[in-house]
């Protein structure tokens, strides 16, 4: 989502890249409020792993967990770009900022790991609710 606080307006962007084929979105939609109207580009989300975003200079930039990928939606041409920044191998968590115009990633260092979801089964046995 990217605002405009001056003329109180927002762009929504909706894409996708479902691991099933026969979800996958191959368009990326941009809902503007000025216009109450939708934009349908032909520029899909690549098929990676993206779940931080920033707008900065007018780019909208999603970063993936592991391996940290870049890519960037250029509003005015509707297009996805992978970005290749220079990146620490062993970053993990990564996340994006803008400040003052520049686009920053942090993160931690380290071995990136999953951590498996406790079973479904054993949880809450024994326990209290809160409510």
């Amino acid at each position: 989502m990217r605002t405009n606080c001056a003329s109180n307006t927002y762009e929504v962007v909706i894409s996708g890249n479902q691991s099933d084929a026969s979800d996958h979105l191959t368009t990326t939609n941009v809902y503007g409020s000025s216009t109450d109207s939708w934009m349908v580009s032909d520029s899909a989300l690549p098929r990676v792993s993206h779940r931080i975003g920033v707008v900065c200079n007018g780019n909208l930039y999603l970063v993936g967990s592991h391996p940290a990928e870049v890519v960037a939606f250029d509003f005015q041409l509707g297009v996805w770009t992978e970005i290749q920044p220079r990146i620490p191998d062993r970053i993990i968590r990564p996340h994006l900022f803008e400040r003052h115009g520049q686009l920053m990633i942090v993160g931690g260092v380290g071995k990136w790991t999953r951590t498996p979801l406790p079973n479904p089964e054993s949880v809450g046995s024994g326990t209290q609710g809160l409510g």
